[in-house]
């Protein structure tokens, strides 16, 4: 009975995470302050899937509020020079505009990115995003999941961009340091935002609140 208990207990341990494919060691390693990155090859792709882990010490609403602030973006990710919405078909969804600093002697990169918004239960939040138009990217897709574990945030990052012919070249694993120093700093903006600024925090988290609930955030004239 007592061996029953035992692995009934490290059955339910290893399922409190909201990611199943997650082992025990690895979630012990979020805990600890570790981040999890995984590439998967995909058939006719230059570069691979990115699946990013990361423990956020914020609420899942917080942590989706900062992430979700489009317009904000170009405020911290490295080498992002801008980031506009340009259009909004539904409340939840968003289509930005980006200007990216590129490496000489490429010109800059200047893309739209469709976005939407959703809630899936427990708490957790998902942002989708896809490739409207780009002069640096064949395809892009990809999906931030904000799931609550023990009060903070588990975040699932994943993302898959087929480069134009030009850039296919490019170091894998530039492009891996591109997104783990994007992702760095977007935990970073969330835990500044949370710790010292609570009423632009609020201000996010509120704007979360009402996209979903059918609110035209960027252009305000269609909720008439």
């Amino acid at each position: 009975m007592k061996i029953l208990f035992i692995l009934l207990f490290t059955t339910l341990s290893v399922q409190a995470s909201p990611y199943p494919e997650l082992s025990k060691s690895e979630v012990s390693k979020l805990e600890n302050g570790e981040y999890i990155l995984v590439t998967k090859s995909v058939k006719d792709r230059p570069w691979p899937v990115v699946i990013f882990y990361k423990l956020i010490e914020a609420s899942s609403l917080e942590s989706v509020a900062v992430f979700y602030a489009l317009e904000h973006q170009s405020n911290y990710i490295p080498n992002l020079l801008k980031s506009k919405v340009v259009g909004q078909r539904v409340a939840t969804e968003a289509d930005v505009r980006y200007e990216l600093k590129m490496p000489w002697p490429l010109s800059n990169g200047d893309y739209i990115h469709g976005h939407k918004l959703s809630y899936k239960k427990q708490e957790s939040y998902k942002v989708n995003w896809w490739l409207v138009k780009s002069n640096t990217a064949k395809e892009v897709k990809g999906s931030a999941i904000f799931s609550n574990y023990k009060g903070n945030t588990l975040l699932k990052y994943e993302s898959l961009v087929v480069p134009q012919s030009f850039l296919a070249s490019f170091v894998e694993g530039k492009m891996l340091e591109d997104v783990k120093s994007s992702l760095v700093a977007i935990r970073k903006e969330i835990l500044r935002i949370k710790n010292d600024d609570k009423s632009m925090m609020k201000e996010l988290a509120d704007k979360i609140h009402q996209t979903l609930n059918g609110k035209f955030i960027y252009f305000p004239k269609k909720n008439n």
